[in-house]
């Protein structure tokens, strides 16, 4: 388990940090340094050009990456409020990873009610384009919701990506549920994996965060990779956005985004 320091505010925004000492009011205190992370999760608040802001600092954006292959599109598919992944380079920039919690294509689109179906999964949005349309091919960021039903997404973007490298293209994430109770299938929210053609990963349970990429072929997502997403390899260097999925009585740990736990 990890000790972070709250920072911000959006879901919720985690930063290493290191130890402090005793303080000397007869000395002034020197301006603190603003250490750059080497990796940053979250989601973009804005785009400007070749450059995005993300957690209020300004990066410059070297390319763009989906399943560690580098975009054509590059910079034109980044928008606000999608999630991505970003690691530093040291002259050129940072690579952006796209980090999207669903992508494939959009089915039962109701735009006065605002709610929306993407590889099974029914989903709401206050903010989806008019121009968004059934079959579309669209990218969903969103972040796990605790709720009383047991965790949920909240939406935070929906981003047209026809015609462009990410087109027919499938992928899921969420939190698994009754494993072990069928042969080679488990449960993600309301959608049935199927993963008879591969192995899962070692140890993988039921109420782990995964991510799953193959084929939506209703009513199943055949999976062709699962990978667990946690937080174990992050460090003092890392910044992380979420929500908070979990507390304990104590109020002294809690769980981010459904991938890992961290001390207050």
């Amino acid at each position: 388990m990890k000790k972070l320091v709250l920072a911000a505010l959006v879901g919720f925004v985690l930063t290493g940090c290191g130890g402090g000492g005793g303080s000397d009011e007869s000395k002034p205190t020197p301006p603190t340094p603003d250490v750059q992370p080497t990796a940053v999760q979250g989601a973009i608040q804005e785009v400007h050009g070749n450059d995005i802001i993300i957690n209020g600092r300004r990066y410059t954006v070297s390319s763009v990456n989906y399943d560690k292959q580098e975009l054509a599109e590059g910079t034109s598919l980044l928008k606000p409020q999608m999630m991505v992944q970003l690691k530093r380079q040291a002259k050129s920039g940072v690579i952006v990873e796209l980090e999207p919690t669903f992508l494939g294509q959009i089915t039962n689109v109701n735009h006065q009610a605002d709610t929306f179906s993407i590889n099974g999964v029914n989903l709401s949005f206050a903010g989806l384009s008019n121009e968004i349309n059934n079959d579309d091919w669209v990218m969903v960021s969103a972040l796990p919701m605790a709720t009383n039903n047991g965790l949920s997404y909240k939406v935070l973007s929906v981003i047209e990506v026809e015609n462009t490298d990410l087109a027919g293209r499938y992928e899921l994430e969420g939190a698994i549920a009754q494993l072990g109770n069928e042969s080679s299938i488990f449960k993600l929210g309301q959608v049935t994996v199927d993963y008879s053609n591969i192995s899962l990963p070692v140890g993988i349970k039921n109420g782990d965060w995964v991510e799953v990429t193959g084929q939506y072929i209703k009513p199943n997502f055949m999976a062709s990779e699962i990978e667990l997403e946690t937080y174990d390899e992050s460090n003092n260097d890392h910044e992380i956005e979420g929500i908070i999925t979990k507390v304990n009585s104590t109020k002294t740990v809690f769980e981010l985004n459904a991938r890992g736990s961290f001390f207050s």
